[in-house]
């Protein structure tokens, strides 16, 4: 469990820091809307996070086609999660986007590794 949580968190702050660069370098760069821009940061890093827990975090040996479409509803969930908590925070509480990012990514990554460990990544379907 120990070794599982200190993956999940390794990989998990790889893809952050790949959904931050996206975030800044979209917002800064391209004007982007921030809630837009982190949301298009968590999409491609959410590839990237499916990928590398599978194999190290997790070591499921679930198949793709179970484990990926699994993976893909928590990912959507947390996408929304996370757009709501940068709509919210950006646009009604006007805060600066990347506090409020760093208030999203620690909301969903309980949720994402809660969710991934008991139900995405699980080889027997259930727990």
């Amino acid at each position: 469990m120990v070794r599982s949580i200190s993956m999940f968190l390794l990989i998990g702050g790889l893809c952050t820091g790949l959904q931050y660069l996206i975030l800044v370098l979209l917002v800064h760069y391209n004007s982007t809307d921030p809630t837009l821009a982190s949301s298009i940061g968590f999409v491609i890093s959410a590839v990237v996070n499916y990928l590398l827990n599978r194999r190290m975090t997790f070591q499921s040996g679930a198949p793709h086609r179970r484990a990926a479409p699994r993976f893909i509803i928590v990912a959507s969930s947390g996408l929304l999660l996370n757009a709501v908590i940068m709509l919210i925070g950006t646009n009604i509480l006007n805060w600066n986007y990347l506090l409020v990012q760093i208030v999203a990514t620690v909301i969903v990554l309980f949720f994402n590794y809660i969710a991934h460990r008991s139900w995405s990544f699980s080889e027997d379907g259930v727990s």
